[in-house]
C-alpha cells in the first residue's frame, strides 16, 4: 500500500475473504487512512476450507461495490484476487459481470492455483494482471511488480477521464519497455529460490531483480546476464 494515496476521496480500500461463504471483512469507506487499512490486515484472521471463487466474485460485485456499501459512482475499481486453488465453481461467468462493467481484475495465485483459471478470470494483458507462486511466504516477492502493475493501469485510466465512451487501459508498449513474462518461482529454500521467465521479443542485456525479504526488511537487487 505503500505508493497508494488511500484518503476518502482519493483511493479506498475494502476486502473481503471466501472460502464456502464470502465474508465482507471491511468496506471501501470503512478506513479513512492507509495506516487504518494496515492494521486491520495485521488484524485479520485466515479464512479456511473451500474454493468458491465465483461466488466471492459475486458477492464483490452485488455487496461490496453497490451503493448501498458506499461505493462510490464513476470511481475506478480494481480488484485483487488472492487464491490458493482452483475454483469448484463457474469463476469465468463471474469475473467476466465484473469486467463487463468495467472492473479491472487482478488474479493472484499460490501454490495449487490453476494458471488457466487465473488468466481466465483476470483482465487483459494477462502480463500484467497474472501472477502465481509456489508458496505464501514467496508473495513478498511479487508486492513491487503487482505495485507498479496497479499504478500503471491507475494512471492509464485516469488518462482517459473526460473522453467520451468507455474508458479503456492500454497496456505499456512492449517495444519501448521489453520486460520478461511467465515469471515462474520455485525451489525457495531460506537462502535461495530459482526463477525462470519467458524471454521478451526485443533482446536485452541483463535483467534487474528486485525482491523482498519474507519477514521485514529492505529491498536487494541482483542483475542476471
Amino acid at each position: 500500500l505503500g505508493p497508494f494515496h488511500i484518503t476518502p476521496e482519493h483511493i479506498r480500500v475494502g476486502l473481503s475473504q471466501y472460502s464456502g461463504d464470502p465474508r465482507t471483512e471491511w468496506n471501501l469507506s470503512t478506513y479513512r487512512t492507509k495506516e487504518e487499512v494496515l492494521e486491520a490486515a495485521r488484524n485479520l484472521r485466515y479464512k479456511g476450507g473451500n474454493t468458491f471463487t465465483g461466488l466471492a466474485l459475486t458477492h464483490v460485485k452485488e455487496e461490496m461495490l453497490q451503493l448501498e456499501a458506499e461505493a462510490r459512482p464513476g470511481a475506478k475499481k480494481m480488484l485483487v484476487l488472492l487464491t490458493d486453488g482452483k475454483s469448484q465453481d463457474d469463476a469465468h461467468t463471474a469475473a467476466q459481470s465484473l469486467k463487463d462493467t468495467g472492473i479491472e481484475i487482478f488474479a493472484v495465485g499460490v501454490k495449487n492455483a490453476d494458471e488457466t483459471e487465473l488468466r481466465s478470470i483476470a483482465s487483459d494483458p494477462p502480463e500484467q494482471t497474472v501472477y502465481n507462486v509456489p508458496d505464501f511466504p514467496v508473495l513478498a516477492s511479487l508486492l513491487s511488480r503487482l505495485t507498479r502493475a496497479l499504478c500503471s493501469r491507475m494512471k492509464e485510466r485516469k488518462k482517459g477521464e473526460g473522453t467520451d465512451g468507455p474508458v479503456i487501459a492500454s497496456s505499456v508498449s512492449s517495444a519501448s519497455l521489453p520486460s520478461p513474462t511467465n515469471l515462474v518461482v520455485s525451489e525457495v529454500t531460506p537462502r535461495s529460490m530459482r526463477l525462470s521467465w519467458t524471454l521478451p521479443v526485443k533482446e536485452i542485456e541483463k535483467y534487474k531483480v528486485v525482491y523482498y525479504p519474507s519477514g521485514s526488511g529492505t529491498p536487494r537487487e541482483v542483475l542476471v546476464d
